[in-house]
């Protein structure tokens, strides 16, 4: 089982590179790789706090759609551990 925190930051670069991803559909340019900093100093404090509310940081699917955060999931289950 994973620590919180390298759970968190595994989930949060998912986060980025698909944010990364639909800038890129939106524009049909490449973002660059200073979209990652200007996104982690936008939005990682918003993102921390939708972390802490989550269901995904105890779901054994965090790793396929833990960049959503939902605070209700039909496919919810609880890591064990």
């Amino acid at each position: 089982m994973l620590n919180d925190t390298h759970r968190r930051m595994r989930v949060q670069l998912k986060k980025i590179m698909t944010d990364k991803w639909r800038s890129y559909l939106k524009t049909k340019l490449d973002p660059g790789d200073g979209f990652i900093l200007k996104w982690i100093n936008k939005n990682s404090s918003e993102f921390s706090k939708k972390w802490e509310k989550s269901l995904c940081k105890t779901c054994v699917s965090v790793d396929g759609c833990g960049y959503k955060l939902l605070e209700k999931c039909d496919f919810y289950s609880k890591e064990k551990g």
